[in-house]
């Protein structure tokens, strides 16, 4: 199996979702903040790892598909709307109910 970018990114993504929902140190942490700041968050985050990722392939430490160019900046950007895509339509799957985060301790 090759590990591409958007496997890469896909996989944070996933994990981020699950993470941030199920996880409860980081979900009591996450539960309490404002959606806007959600959002801002997981943005952040997803930013973050496409950057890393992109970086990683400029500097030949990682082989990726996309190309240190303009190009490339252009296929970060599609790339960061692939992450957020999987990211958000895992997360309206998984998140826990009312009585699953009271089971998990997330909110009272």
């Amino acid at each position: 199996m090759e590990v591409t970018a958007q496997w890469l990114v896909g996989l944070v993504a996933i994990l981020l979702a699950i993470i941030f929902d199920w996880f409860a140190p980081v979900a009591k942490w996450y539960e309490v903040k404002l959606e806007g700041e959600k959002r801002m968050w997981m943005a952040l985050l997803l930013l973050i790892t496409c950057v890393v990722v992109f970086l990683l392939g400029c500097f030949s430490i990682f082989t990726s598909n996309i190309a240190c160019t303009v190009k490339g900046g252009t296929d970060l950007f599609v790339l960061l709307i692939e992450a957020v895509v999987i990211n958000q339509g895992l997360h309206m799957l998984t998140k826990p109910s009312v009585v699953a985060k009271r089971k998990l301790g997330i909110s009272g």
